[in-house]
């Protein structure tokens, strides 16, 4: 460790450089003795600062020790122990955090140091503050296995710190090559097991689970985890584990995106819209996106579009139950804003289709301050209606919204006994909200009450009922894709039609059927 030629104090204090690890004897008492003579002599000799350093470290004195290797590192720039020295220091003494920039120092002048990187990377996983220190301590680990390419405890923990952000295959590689290096490691038998598990490969990973448990019978997680797995037994066949994208390229392609990672839910989905099945779609302006995507491939498709004050669902219900039938309070408003005539050609409209899609707008209503009943009042008045002291503008409950929407599917049913009801929730956001101080929380909580709701709905088992993921599709994807908002026009409130076409030609996919399947797709190939 030390530069200058070999004395007795410098081999002393070579022992003395293992104190790091060992605990302190006459050796470590020697060199204190030793380091405060020369220091005594010279308060500026470096070698003899970092001596004591050691000797302080060895003591428990954390502090003292790594001040004495501050001073040895200001007064020989470029040492190449001192800032190593204080890093593991401050490690051992579970400081890990604090050890960062000392280990970085370390590396900066020694970057062929496997012992600085792999300390470093080990203290940047204990402090891990966000994905910037875990793509470091990965690049050291990647560094020291290339500097120490036979070090099977760097391979190890390389796999480790792969397989904490996901890169399960390349783990599964590091992991491999650590046990070729040290076939009898429980930890690294362990450690691969986490690894084949998150790749769903359960039973090797309960063989490694058997195998560390052999090499130490006290190891206290892979009992608990081989017992874990080997009481699912035949389960672990049965089921199928859905996944978030590993990788942020996995969002690059969307129609692989849509098939891998969104509609697992769809595979025994049977077809059937053809370009003679009739579609009725009500809500949004995204349900007259969809329905005007719809015709252009030939499907005869009717939309009614809602105002965003009524495109909720009490302002659904209400409607639906209009159409169907029913007069009632609720439904009165309808006779004015549609009429009579209007309301017979929806309901033949409705009693025809085979497919009804419903897009779920806003949780949001107004609702009357004097009696608590929702209050249609028709988008017209809808900034007026806000500011109001006659209307509560407040945001639905998921109960009610279920409620709702069991009635709005009992109404769409009495018309149309057998036909497909297909639900989703509008991407596009909600304008305004005097309910609370941001229209983004609003929007999120709006969009979250809906699609709760259409869940709780879907575990109730209707026939005939699907929820189909376009909100999911635009927000979940865009938040990786880029804008896929105003595009077009510069409107944050539209989606780019390019966009919906995609939506529907994975709705296409799963339903369509003959010609239509096919038409959908050569379109898609024209647009690419």
């Amino acid at each position: 460790m030390l530069r200058t030629k070999p004395d007795t104090m410098t081999a002393t204090m070579n022992q003395a450089a293992t104190a790091l690890h060992a605990e302190a004897g006459d050796d470590v008492a020697r060199a204190e003795s030793l380091a405060k003579e020369r220091l005594a002599a010279n308060p500026n000799d470096a070698e003899a600062l970092e001596a004591l350093g050691l000797v302080r470290a060895a003591q428990g004195r954390t502090d003292e020790a790594v001040e004495l290797f501050r001073q040895t590192a200001a007064l020989v720039p470029g040492h190449p122990t001192a800032d190593l020295n204080a890093g593991l220091c401050l490690m051992r003494s579970k400081r890990s955090i604090d050890a960062v920039p000392f280990l970085q120092r370390a590396i900066a002048i020694q970057p062929n140091n496997a012992a600085a990187r792999h300390a470093c990377s080990k203290a940047l996983i204990v402090r891990v503050a966000g994905a910037r220190d875990l793509a470091e301590a990965q690049l050291h680990l990647g560094e020291a296995v290339r500097i120490e390419p036979d070090n099977p405890h760097l391979w190890r923990d390389y796999g480790a710190a792969l397989q904490y952000s996901s890169r399960e295959v390349e783990s599964e590689a590091a992991l491999r090559r650590a046990l070729e290096l040290e076939p009898d490691n429980a930890d690294t038998h362990y450690q691969y097991a986490l690894t084949l598990t998150e790749l769903e490969r359960e039973d090797e990973a309960l063989k490694h689970l058997e195998r560390a448990l052999e090499l130490v019978p006290q190891h206290r997680a892979a009992q608990i985890d081989r017992d874990r797995l080997a009481a699912r037994g035949e389960r672990r066949s049965k089921r199928k584990m859905a996944r978030y994208p590993r990788a942020a390229k996995e969002f690059e392609d969307f129609d692989k995106f849509v098939a891998e990672y969104v509609l697992g839910g769809f595979r025994d989905v049977k077809p059937r819209l053809s370009n003679t099945t009739p579609v009725f779609t009500l809500g949004s302006c995204f349900a007259q996106n969809i329905a005007r995507s719809l015709v252009k491939l030939g499907v005869p498709t009717e939309y009614l579009r809602y105002a965003e004050d009524i495109n909720n669902t009490y302002g659904n219900r209400y409607f639906l139950e209009w159409v169907s039938g029913t007069d009632r309070p609720e439904t009165e408003p309808f006779d004015t804003l549609i009429g009579p005539e209007r309301r017979v050609q929806l309901r033949d409209a409705i009693a025809a289709a085979d497919t009804v899609i419903i897009s779920l707008g806003v949780a949001p209503a107004f609702f009357r301050r004097d009696n608590g009943r929702f209050a249609s009042t028709f988008g017209a008045n809808f900034q007026a209606a806000l500011a109001s002291d006659e209307f509560e503008f407040r945001t639905t409950s998921v109960a009610e919204n279920v409620g709702n929407l069991q009635v709005m599917i009992a109404a769409l049913r009495t018309l149309s006994p057998s036909c497909c009801v297909v639900l989703t929730v509008s991407p596009v956001p909600l304008k305004a909200t005097f309910e609370y101080p941001s229209a983004v929380i609003a929007d999120c909580i709006s969009k979250s009450t809906l699609r709760v709701a259409a869940a709780e709905l879907d575990r109730t088992g209707i026939a005939n009922l699907y929820y189909w993921p376009s909100f999911e599709m635009v927000r979940w994807f865009g938040g990786h894709a880029g804008q896929l908002f105003g595009i077009d026009d510069g409107s944050p409130f539209h989606i780019s039609q390019s966009h919906i076409d995609r939506i529907l030609l994975s709705f296409i996919r799963v339903f369509g059927k003959g010609e239509l399947a096919a038409t959908a797709e050569a379109a898609a190939a024209n647009a690419a």
